[in-house]
């Protein structure tokens, strides 16, 4: 790239993203990334022909099942528009595989019914809590923020990212490492921070969000299985280029003279106090 580098974000996640993706000087091979993403999203570890334990693509469409509002057959949902004030969806949006039509259309009794089995802070919340920061008294902060940033996912979005790390965790370490990128990306665009005319920009490999943790008034709510597929074929038609050396402080960024990095975690009024 031969430039200096500052990349800020309210948002740890987005920010941990952009880290990696300016990382990849070491990517695995596309045969490396389709062999992690098989074992993550196939049957588990130890399944037989007569036990074939529930795959992880399969469990995951569970969580966005409805019908389709042109045919009315069962589909999957590619995504919800949520009110944030009412606190639920208004409209969904299919791609149906029976009558091969894209449509959106209002949420019916079913989908209200499904969306009842995801109850606020529930145990995928707290799995998800306890992984990202400890109940340790003295890094109170850091839980603090976790809770914010896992405040911007709909219930529903919590257990399928729960479901995806718990089968993550029977990975390799480098089967992990090669699937960290997509999977960062993937929960990135699935938060509730997307307007509902937000555009996925290929290019950029980001949806526009706002400039804060508050969900805007009607948001996305992404199948986050579609996402991670998205993600992987994304990955695999965009190799990435060598990556940045990463400068440790914005003091040490600007007085070098080689290309270098320095990303952090803030939104734009604490990157100008700097």
């Amino acid at each position: 790239m031969g430039r200096r580098v500052l990349a800020a974000n309210f948002n740890p996640v987005a920010t941990r993203a952009i880290d990696l993706a300016l990382a990849w000087q070491n990517w695995p091979d596309q045969q490396a990334i389709n062999i992690a993403f098989t074992r993550l999203t196939g049957n588990p570890r130890g399944s037989t022909p007569n036990q074939p334990g529930e795959a992880l693509h399969t469990r995951l469409a569970m969580h966005y099942a409805t019908h389709c509002p042109t045919c009315k057959k069962s589909a999957q949902a590619e995504s919800f528009v949520w009110d944030r004030d009412q606190g639920k969806p208004l409209e969904k949006h299919v791609r149906c595989m029976q009558c091969n039509a894209e449509s959106r259309g209002p949420i019916d009794e079913a989908d209200l019914a499904l969306l009842k089995r995801y109850e606020p802070r529930s145990l995928p919340y707290w799995l998800l809590l306890d992984r990202v920061a400890t109940r340790d008294a003295e890094r109170g902060d850091e839980r603090e923020r976790a809770a914010a940033v896992l405040a911007t996912y709909t219930p529903r979005t919590l257990a399928a990212i729960s479901d995806i790390l718990i089968r993550l965790d029977a990975l390799s370490e480098a089967e992990r490492a090669a699937l960290r990128p997509l999977l960062l990306e993937t929960f990135m665009v699935c938060s509730s921070l997307y307007p509902d005319d937000a555009v996925y920009s290929t290019r950029s490999r980001t949806l526009k969000a706002g400039g804060s943790l508050k969900p805007p008034q009607r948001f996305i709510e992404r199948n986050v299985w579609r996402a991670l597929e998205d993600a992987l074929k994304r990955s695999l038609a965009n190799p990435t280029e060598a990556g940045l050396p990463r400068a440790t402080d914005l003091n040490t960024l600007i007085t070098r003279r080689e290309p270098a990095a320095y990303i952090i975690a803030r939104n734009s009024r604490e990157v100008a106090k700097l």
